[in-house]
């Protein structure tokens, strides 16, 4: 038996190592196969080379009038196709233009057309190019709201006309002068020290405001160096100094606000190829509140879970501390939230109010110190403590004492 024993394990070690052989020859051949491809591909790319040098081959002209004529054929099915789109979904129709050119343009760049053919393709490139502006056009000009993750507002747009500089005429107060709007006090902060700073700051209407400050002389030599960290203040003191403002402006998260004008510094450019730099201050001083607030939301629920335990330790003095400092931190923080942001957690906050104002209610009732339990947090108590609870005060939703 030992002798079958070891036959079998050394035909089982021989079977094994045949059978890593035949693995290494297979990997071997795989690496060789794989090689040859590349070479295939080297070789193919050499050839490619040589027949784009020597045009006068007749086999290049060959190849090469073949594959343009195969270009254009797929290019004219996509302006076909294209054709058809563009007016119920515009943005399809651009991009099977723009795919079209990509076949077209390569096709009359190889020369492997005759005059007829190259003549009607670029009729149809013309073409092409023409419907493609067009559309590029009418896609950006019709950006209204949310689009493709961003927010495109405009002083012409009634419900995001708040987040412009002269459609939302707000006074702020900057440095203890009272601007009648922020547009009054970045076109005064251009000549800062000087009598048309106030003659700006004095001019009811803010376009009014912008036409002086756009054509006066005597403009401050370090304008361009200085200009966005002045619209910045003006921004931030609009949005802190006025609580609805804000509140709007929060509900714009998570979006990039984009200014749709044709500005290309403020603004996005016709083409949306602009800065954008008011868009970009804007969602910077917005996500800068929602940074600070979402920090002290989280504080403040850490602060309300202290609370629980304390109150879970019948230590109800310290756990009346907590609750005060945790409900006024979150609402504190929940007014600098947007409107879908404010709501989460509130059921926590909800009954640690409650839990607040039972406690406060029992110690008005009684000098001894009584459990206090609402019915919707009798969860929070543990079975293990229940024995040592001299004497359970459980307050129903509606605030009527139930003794048990």
């Amino acid at each position: 038996m030992k002798h079958i024993f070891g036959l079998n394990k050394s035909l089982n070690a021989r079977r094994m190592e045949e059978r890593r052989q035949e693995e290494e020859a297979e990997a071997a051949f795989q690496r060789e196969e794989e090689e040859w491809e590349r070479e295939d591909s080297r070789r193919f790319e050499r050839e490619r080379r040589r027949s784009r040098r020597d045009s006068s081959s007749n086999v290049s002209n060959n190849v090469i009038r073949r594959r343009s004529f195969v270009d254009v054929e797929k290019a004219d099915k996509l302006v076909e196709q294209a054709m058809r789109e563009e007016k119920n979904a515009p943005k399809r129709g651009l991009m099977l233009f723009q795919r079209a050119l990509a076949l077209y343009i390569p096709a009359l760049k190889q020369g492997g057309l005759d005059s007829a053919a190259k003549s009607k393709v670029m009729t149809n490139t013309q073409h092409a190019m023409e419907h493609a502006e067009q559309l590029k056009l009418e896609i950006l000009e019709n950006r209204r709201g949310i689009v493709d993750g961003k927010l495109y507002f405009n002083g012409g747009m009634p419900a995001y006309a708040f987040l412009d500089n002269i459609a939302c005429q707000v006074p702020i107060l900057v440095d203890g002068k009272t601007y009648p709007s922020t547009e009054h006090y970045f076109q005064s902060q251009k000549f800062k020290g000087t009598p048309l700073e106030e003659k700006i700051r004095n001019t009811i209407d803010p376009v009014a405001a912008k036409q002086i400050g756009k054509t006066s002389p005597g403009l401050r030599s370090d304008w361009e160096t200085v200009k966005i960290d002045f619209m910045l203040k003006a921004v931030a003191a609009k949005f802190d100094q006025h609580d609805a403002l804000r509140l709007k402006l929060l509900d714009t998260s998570p979006y990039l606000i984009v200014e749709h004008a044709k500005d290309m510094y403020w603004g996005n450019g016709i083409y949306d190829e602009g800065r954008n730099v008011l868009g970009k201050i804007l969602t910077t001083v917005r996500d800068g509140y929602l940074k600070k607030a979402r920090s002290k939301k989280n504080i403040a629920i850490m602060t309300l879970h202290r609370a629980i335990d304390a109150d879970r330790c019948l230590n109800h003095e310290e756990a009346l501390v907590l609750y005060r400092s945790g409900i006024e931190d979150y609402f504190n923080a929940a007014k600098n939230l947007p409107t879908s942001e404010r709501k989460v957690g509130y059921s926590l906050l909800e009954q640690c109010i409650q839990r607040l104002e039972n406690i406060q209610h029992v110690q008005t009732q009684t000098d001894q110190d009584v459990p206090v339990v609402p019915a919707s947090l009798v969860m929070f108590i543990p079975n293990a403590s229940a024995p040592t609870l001299p004497v359970a005060q459980v307050i129903s939703d509606s605030g009527s004492d139930k003794f048990t």
